[in-house]
């Protein structure tokens, strides 16, 4: 009966099949944001700036983690070695664009994974909060 099927329909469809798989997240995927939080949080929190670290996308041994911290935010690019999670860079949009995570060495698979990943994770955000994580400008090495 897919003929019968509006086009919009297919796609609410489809983004709810897509949601609903992000939603059961495999009991590693949910140890990893533990981790990858535990992580921003004990190096970034400070007493008067509590760190907000929402959402995270997971690809393989890849994640990017939004940070929000009193007026600023951005992204972060993490990388799992050796079962550590290691923040390797920091910036605004570039780390939704595939071929940025690629030249970052993300490998191709995955660097599409983690940008379909944040975008339907960032849907979620206020406009606000992913305005002023479209202020981040530039790249920072952490590595």
């Amino acid at each position: 009966m897919i003929g019968c099927l509006h086009v919009s329909t297919l796609r609410t469809l489809a983004l709810a099949s897509l949601i609903s798989l992000t939603a059961c997240a495999a009991p590693e995927d949910v140890e990893d944001r533990q981790a990858i939080r535990a992580t921003l949080i004990g190096t970034w929190t400070r007493p008067y700036t509590p760190l907000r670290v929402e959402p995270i996308a997971l690809a393989g041994p890849y994640a990017i983690a939004d940070w929000f911290q009193g007026a600023y935010a951005g992204r972060v690019l993490l990388e799992k070695r050796g079962g550590q999670w290691h923040m390797r860079l920091c910036s605004g949009d570039a780390l939704k664009n595939v071929e940025f995570l690629q030249e970052a060495g993300v490998n191709a698979a995955s660097a599409r994974r983690l940008s379909d990943a944040l975008r339907l994770a960032e849907a979620k955000l206020s406009t606000d909060d992913r305005d002023n994580l479209s202020r981040f400008r530039g790249v920072v090495e952490l590595h």
